[in-house]
């Protein structure tokens, strides 16, 4: 059979389509050039998920982090046009055509780095930052692809990316804590007098009802915030629409862990 070969925006539209989320729909409601490029972005930042995330169980950490700082060096190269990996090569056109900032890309790393090396958060602050590089950066990055006119586009797409993360942290609290990972700032633990161990448990405590029921209020308020801003915002952020939409696709539609709730 003879080989087919498949051009580079083909193969990073094969990753989203094949991480079964709801990215790949979201983006096919974006003109094709932007569709294209988000599918770029998408692949890098799937692939750097994926050299975290995968064998969750291993302890083998710094061969992980030797790869990331491959991938460093993999970006620089991208932005003097020297890569020829099958995913920087067709990210290379887009940040020259959508002018990404390379330190998005470098951020984004560092913050998924940050699971290998941390996994313990001592106050919200600290908690911010993470949120900030592994999510408020994704929401710069689609911004550039979309195009906006107003500065405060930017400060929209961070605040839309710590709410969302926020949440993406509260759904997943016991799979994290399976893998040796709390995001719950330990000074919130503190405040209402909650263990390690009550996050494991069947049902949760009081106590830990509380400190979800607190952090889920900080969430809604952040997202109470943003959503107001950017309803009032859209009709002149026509952008904001796209991060919307996109962002939407950041509920995974993969039902295969079991996720915490709070009777």
């Amino acid at each position: 059979m003879p080989h087919i070969a498949i051009t580079d925006t083909e193969y990073t539209a094969q990753l989203t389509a094949q991480s079964k989320t709801n990215f790949y729909y979201s983006f096919s409601m974006l003109p094709r050039d932007e569709r294209e490029a988000m599918n770029t972005v998408y692949a890098f930042c799937r692939t750097i998920d994926d050299i975290v995330d995968e064998n969750a169980d291993s302890a083998d950490v710094s061969r992980k982090r030797e790869r990331l700082a491959m991938w460093r060096r993999e970006v620089e190269k991208c932005y003097n046009g020297e890569s020829s990996n099958p995913i920087l090569l067709p990210l290379s056109k887009v940040v020259q055509r959508f002018r990404i900032p390379k330190q998005y890309f470098l951020t984004l790393i560092d913050g998924m780095e940050m699971d290998l090396v941390k996994r313990r958060y001592a106050t919200f602050e600290e908690l911010h930052e993470y949120c900030y590089s592994v999510a408020s950066i994704v929401g710069l990055m689609c911004i550039e692809i979309f195009g906006y006119k107003y500065e405060e586009t930017r400060d929209y797409a961070v605040q839309l990316g710590i709410a969302m993360q926020l949440t993406n942290i509260l759904r997943d609290i016991k799979v994290d804590k399976e893998k040796g990972r709390i995001y719950l700032p330990q000074e919130d633990m503190d405040l209402f007098g909650v263990q390690e161990y009550e996050i494991l448990l069947e049902q949760p405590s009081p106590r830990l009802r509380q400190l979800l029921a607190y952090e889920a209020e900080r969430e809604k308020k952040i997202n109470a915030l943003t959503t107001k801003d950017v309803q009032a915002a859209l009709q002149k952020h026509v952008d904001l629409k796209k991060l919307v939409i996109v962002r939407a696709g950041d509920f995974e539609t993969r039902p295969t862990e079991p996720k915490a709730s709070v009777q």
